[in-house]
């Protein structure tokens, strides 16, 4: 019987990739771990934010103008991608100056994708394709979220995720973020 603890779909005390309700997918697991807190196994944020939250859940601050890009980024224990895969990169952001930009990829600039922001809150999404040899060289396994150079000022991510498969479902945490192993 499916349940739903804390947003994770568990099926016979498994975590699930996919469900479909109507043959519409409804959830993706998340792959990515601590995205509602953001209070570890992330590398490279320039700063937590409380006060510019989405959703409760506090942002990532990229702090601008810098002359280089600036990444968070998230290693993946080998065996969480399968090589030459498409995955769904999401996330909320914002800016202090509408048409400043994020950025999402997979290592080695797979699906380097720039998006061009507001200064509200907007879902951004993009595909992305993992390595030929994700699943079997440790240092492919990387998810990169942050921004390219040549912004005005800060910018704000939040609630990122990457699933399987080429269809956004709203954001939820991984399993083992929930005490589902």
């Amino acid at each position: 019987m499916p349940t739903i603890n804390g947003r994770v779909c568990v099926v016979n005390s498994t975590p699930v990739d996919k469900v479909f309700s109507n043959g519409r997918q409804v959830y993706g697991r998340n792959l990515l771990t601590n995205t509602g807190d953001l209070s570890a196994n992330w590398s490279g944020i320039t700063s937590i934010s409380t006060t510019t939250e989405y959703n409760g859940h506090p942002s990532m601050v990229f702090t601008l103008p810098t002359s280089t890009q600036q990444l968070a980024n998230q290693h993946l224990s080998l065996g969480i991608l399968q090589n030459s895969t498409q995955y769904t990169a999401s996330f909320w952001a914002k800016a202090d100056n509408a048409g400043d930009k994020a950025h999402i990829e997979l290592w080695g600039g797979n699906g380097n994708t720039n998006f061009v922001l507001t200064t509200d809150w907007v879902l951004y999404t993009a595909i992305v394709t993992s390595a030929s040899d994700v699943n079997t060289n440790n240092s492919h396994s990387w998810c990169y979220f942050g921004v390219p150079s040549g912004n005005k000022g800060n910018v704000y991510i939040a609630e990122p995720k990457l699933e399987i498969g080429t269809t956004a479902t709203p954001w939820s945490p991984a399993p083992e973020d929930v005490g589902v192993k």
